[in-house]
This record gives C-alpha cells, structure tokens and sequence, in this order.
C-alpha cells in the first residue's frame, strides 16, 4: 500500500499560503486548525466544558450547586427524557455557528459541530449505551424547504462515532407548526407541539434505549413530546444529545439566588 501522509505534509503548507484555511465558526484565517476546523479563540468558547452544568439538562448554573437532581430550570419538570448532553450554552459565538447550520447549505460546519460535541461528550455517550438513535423530526414541508435538515446530519455522524443504528422514519411530525422561538412563553410552546408529533402503529421499540438528536434544546418542550411518544411505542429510555443547551435568564437568576442564599446559610 503507497502512504501518501508525507505527501501531504509536504503540499498542505503551499496549499495553505495559496488558499488560506478559515476558521468555520469565526471566518478567520488560522494556521493550525489541529483536528477540528475552527480557531483556538472559537475552540475555547463553544466548549461548556468549562461552565458548571446541570447533570440533568445540561443547562449553565452557579458554581458549587449540587444538580444531582436537577436545577431551578429543570427540577420542576416531569420530562419524558432522562438526561441532555451538550457541546455548550446556546450563546456566541455556538449560536451564530448553529444559526448558519439551520439554512442547510453548510454541511461542512454543522459536521465540525458534531465533531466538537463528539469530542467533549464521547465518554458520557458510551456509557449511556443506547441502542438506537432518533433525530427530532420536520414536517414534510420544511424538508422540501431544506431537504437535509442539520439535525439528520448531526445524527447520523453520531451513529458512526456510537456504531449504533440510526432511524430516520420511525417518528413523524405530521403537523406543522410555528417555530418554538416564536412562542411567548412554555405554556404557548407545550401547546404549539400538542398531538404533533407520532410514531407509526408498525413501529417496534419495545424495551429500546434510545438517543434523541435535536440542534438546540431550550424549555424541553419538543424533546418532551417527542420522548412521550417514542415511550408510548415501547422505548424503555430516551436520553438527548443536542449541539446547545438555551436556558432562560429568569432561570440563571434563580440559579443565583440560590447560590447566594447558601453561601450566606455556610457563613452565616
């Protein structure tokens, strides 16, 4: 077999002076990418690996704050799902990088995300051991508008790193329904998703693990329905993985207040 690895250490500096590498978060120049195509300022700032998180839903909290069950934004919450995992917070520069993934015409940056979330996460998703993974679903109108929708991308990529299977037609949303971020606040989001979403009476889950895929998760609400769902099929268990976890200032603040008030329970 003809290595040809010392070809490109010899070509990749010419091709680098002749067609500058770009950083595909930031769109700076970079000249080490190292494994990932994005710059060290980017590298640093999409990972969540140095913000204290939720061992529940993976959102942003204070520090020292045992979530073992829960945070002040999750705790409340009867979800149909166990756990979240996540690249990061849904902040800049993550959320500009996943707003330009969503038009579907950048294949190679939604990859990189998943890149970076595989790296970070890899540990907890092989331990979580599922058995099949499920990508939250579109309507049928918006993939004719985007017939590749970076969610399918993202699964897909993390069925290779898991060696699981993945199912793309085994949920289906057969209503369609104005963007979540629309929505005002949860009770206007909980009702938007109301009976949208199914999984075909010929579908067998019976006792499956499975790994729900979605880009952004902010109040739970579309991960919840579509958890219920897949339960209501058979599935034993529904975890989710997504690129970022939005969680609301209200949220944080409580998260604070709590911090604060313990603090002064220790010294007082």
């Amino acid at each position: 077999m003809i290595r040809t690895g010392w070809i490109r250490e010899l070509t990749q500096p010419l091709l680098d002076f002749v067609y500058p590498r770009t950083c595909l978060i930031c769109g700076k120049s970079i000249h080490d990418s190292g494994k990932f195509e994005v710059c060290p300022s980017c590298f640093a700032e999409v990972s969540g690996a140095k913000f204290p998180r939720c061992q529940i839903c993976s959102g942003t909290v204070g520090p020292y704050l045992d979530t073992s069950n829960g945070c002040s934004d999750c705790s409340k919450s009867s979800f149909a799902f166990q756990s979240v995992q996540s690249l990061g917070p849904y902040e800049e520069p993550l959320r500009g990088a996943i707003l330009r993934a969503k038009t579907g015409s950048n294949p190679a940056l939604t990859e990189t995300l998943t890149n970076l979330l595989w790296d970070q996460e890899k540990d907890r998703l092989r331990s979580i051991g599922v058995d099949l993974i499920v990508p939250v679903p579109h309507h049928w109108v918006d993939r004719i508008l985007s017939p590749r929708p970076p969610v399918e991308l993202i699964a897909d990529r993390l069925g290779g790193f898991l060696m699981v299977p993945v199912e793309h037609h085994i949920l289906r949303k057969h209503r369609r329904t104005p963007r979540q971020r629309t929505m005002e606040n949860v009770t206007q989001r909980r009702q938007n998703l109301r009976a949208a979403f199914t999984v075909p009476k010929q579908a067998t889950l019976d006792g499956a693990h499975i790994l729900l895929v979605d880009d952004v998760l902010t109040t739970g609400t579309t991960c919840h329905r579509v958890s219920s769902e897949l339960k209501k099929a058979g599935a034993r268990r529904v975890d989710v993985v997504v690129i970022a976890r939005h969680v609301s200032q209200q949220s944080q603040k409580s998260d604070r207040v709590t911090l604060e008030s313990s603090e002064e329970a220790i010294t007082g």
